[in-house]
């Protein structure tokens, strides 16, 4: 509706002058006005506005004028008249904002106004032809108005084949999932997206491939906005308490490495680290199990508190050489992250907070070795004494554990074994005949004799290799020996051939 009253303007903004005295005097009654959504100033009857606005003027200020044009014929005239002039346009003015603010009024009065389902089912087609049209219908309303619109799309889209329907649904899911990622869709005053998400996912079984292959664009990159979206929404849609998940394993993975990348620079980046620590531990809250990196990114930030020689060897190390120094203050009480505009102190509490998370979450036979160099950088810090207590309550609570050492109290005996009884009438040396015990003998000796030859055969090989060997050296030795010689009696005569050619001779002796 809207692009038609645009076109309708330009059309009416570009009309040629020479027609406008054709135009009958019903038509101009007739004729709606029409003004400019952008700047709210009137196209047409602009004329006819301002002749009805001034005489409506005049005859309000007519009693006053009199009084006026009594004192001053000449002079008063003229001033009048400016002054008029300058009220007509500064009434014109107030008219193009009034205008305007009515215009305003209208496109939010449209924007709040709560999609039905034939609404839904007309604007399905072009909505999932594309991205740029999903995203643009869906502007066209207020948050609530995009959740609404989203469920009447879900229930519309019953029409045609199964693999019309599963296409249908792949593509709303993709595109809601982007919206999600922008926040463009967000949950609000009790009104979730999640579970239609839940819904489309249930009945497309596609939607996980969608999902990894939005995981895979984050692959190697680092941590930022959109992917914690992405991370809370795949938390809840799918199962991350299977440690072989084929979508929420992918994710912790990629997760994970983004906590390797963050560097200590600025106060954003640690706090979006943070916020993806607790999404992590959120996902692991009923396998209970433990993620190191995620204890080991914390106390890096708890170090941050230090100044850079007093930091401990074990945390990550651009946060150990990093010269950014957390320091909390006492006029800041902020106990909830903010991720768009942090502060030392929120940044300081969260972190302490999750760490009271990991610490209750599982007993572990290390816990004592993670979490005791936790309480001196905490003890050091200028906090509320609840939080403290309740942070060594979680911590004392993880190491006080009991550990069963496997050692050897006193030697095992071992099975008591019985011996078989074998029943056999006569001596066993009897039972055997002679002709066997020759048999035997003439094999062991058969083995025998092959044993001793082939060490034999063994022995020569390597006696014929050696006198081979020590053959081929004399040889060499031999060859090199001439070759010297040969070679110092060339340079011999060469010395004697240049010291003849260097020799001056007289040829003129005296005679």
């Amino acid at each position: 509706m809207k692009d038609d009253e645009e076109d309708q303007l330009n059309e009416n903004q570009f009309e040629s002058v020479e027609t406008i005295h054709q135009k009958t005097e019903e038509q101009k009654e007739v004729e709606a006005i029409a003004y400019s959504m952008e700047t709210g100033e009137l196209i047409n009857h602009r004329e006819e506005l301002s002749e009805a606005l001034r005489n409506i003027r005049k005859t309000e200020s007519d009693d006053e004028m009199e009084d006026e044009e009594d004192e001053s014929e000449g002079s008063g005239d003229e001033d009048c008249s400016e002054e008029a002039d300058s009220e007509d346009e500064t009434h014109d003015a107030k008219t193009r904002v009034n205008i305007g603010e009515i215009a305003e009024e209208k496109d939010e009065a449209e924007k709040e106004k709560l999609p039905t389902l034939l609404d839904a089912i007309d604007k399905s087609t072009e909505m999932l032809s594309s991205d740029k049209n999903f995203r643009k219908n869906l502007m066209s309303y207020n948050n609530a108005g995009r959740i609404k619109l989203l469920q009447q799309l879900a229930k519309s889209t019953i029409t045609g084949n199964e693999a019309e329907r599963q296409a249908r649904l792949l593509s709303l899911f993709q595109y809601t999932v982007l919206r999600i990622i922008k926040k463009e869709v967000f949950d609000e005053n009790g009104e979730s997206v999640i579970p239609i998400m839940f819904d489309i996912s249930e009945k497309c079984k596609a939607c996980g491939g969608s999902v990894l292959q939005i995981v895979r664009e984050f692959a190697d990159k680092g941590v930022s906005i959109e992917f914690i979206r992405l991370f809370r929404l795949a938390i809840t849609l799918y199962s991350a308490s299977d440690f072989s998940h084929p979508i929420t394993l992918p994710l912790q993975m990629v997760a994970i490495k983004m906590l390797g990348k963050i560097r200590a620079r600025n106060v954003t980046d640690i706090a979006l680290g943070l916020n993806l620590c607790g999404l992590l531990l959120k996902s692991v809250r009923l396998s209970s199990r433990f993620i190191p990196e995620v204890a080991v990114y914390i106390e890096s930030v708890l170090n941050l508190t230090l100044l850079p020689d007093e930091r401990s060897k074990r945390i990550l190390p651009s946060f150990r050489l990093s010269n950014l120094k957390i320091d909390i203050s006492d006029e800041d009480e902020s106990k909830v992250l903010d991720v768009s505009n942090p502060t030392h102190t929120s940044i300081i509490k969260t972190a302490i907070r999750l760490v009271s998370r990991t610490a209750s979450m599982r007993k572990l036979a290390s816990s004592q070795e993670i979490f005791r160099p936790f309480k001196p950088l905490v003890d050091e810090l200028p906090i509320d004494e609840a939080d403290k207590n309740d942070f060594n309550e979680a911590i004392e609570s993880a190491c006080n554990t009991t550990r069963t050492y496997l050692c050897k109290k006193k030697k095992v005996t071992g099975i008591k074994m019985y011996d078989p009884k074998i029943d056999f009438d006569g001596d066993a040396r009897v039972a055997v005949s002679r002709k066997a015990k020759t048999v035997k003998r003439l094999a062991d000796q058969l083995k025998k004799e092959k044993k001793s030859t082939l060490k034999k055969l063994k022995d020569d090989s390597k006696y014929m290799a050696d006198q081979k060997l020590r053959k081929q050296k004399a040889l060499d030795e031999t060859r090199k020996r001439k070759t010297k010689a040969l070679l110092g009696s060339l340079a011999n005569q060469e010395g004697e051939t240049k010291a003849f050619s260097k020799k001056k001779f007289n040829l003129f002796p005296k005679l």
